[in-house]
């Protein structure tokens, strides 16, 4: 599995917005330099994380903030945000597909059970899973 530049990029941009929790807000600028990602691809990227997640990233005023804690936003709803795909924004390697390619059973079934199971454990994954922080 893989996933998509948006939702790589995005996921880059909330965990660094974890590290700098009381750190106040943090520029685009400055979250495009440390991510690696163009600026203007990131505009676009907090547009939809912003929209989609509401209250729990505020912007961009001053900059971005996370404004909830990490172990309020699963994985999945990070990858929801940021992209209109959801769980579409993982992609099943050419590879992989290869290896599901059994007789019996069409490689598109076996496709979308991967994804839908993958996206199950997504939902249960907390960004403060991921950052390794913790609020205790």
């Amino acid at each position: 599995m893989r996933l998509s530049k948006k939702a790589d990029y995005a996921l880059r941009v909330l965990l660094t917005l974890i590290d700098e929790q009381g750190h106040g807000p943090q520029s685009l600028t400055e979250l495009a330099r440390r991510n690696d990602v163009p600026k203007k691809f990131l505009e676009h990227i907090m547009l939809d994380l912003k929209e989609r997640l509401g209250r729990q990233l505020a912007g961009p005023a001053w900059g971005y903030v996370l404004a909830t804690s990490p172990e309020l936003i699963t994985m999945g709803r990070s990858f929801a945000a940021s992209t209109a795909d959801g769980p579409n924004c993982l992609r099943l390697a050419r590879h992989a597909r290869d290896v599901l390619a059994v007789a019996s059973v069409p490689v598109s079934a076996r496709a979308l059970e991967v994804r839908n199971r993958t996206a199950q454990y997504l939902d249960s994954l907390t960004l403060a899973d991921i950052a390794g922080w913790s609020d205790s």
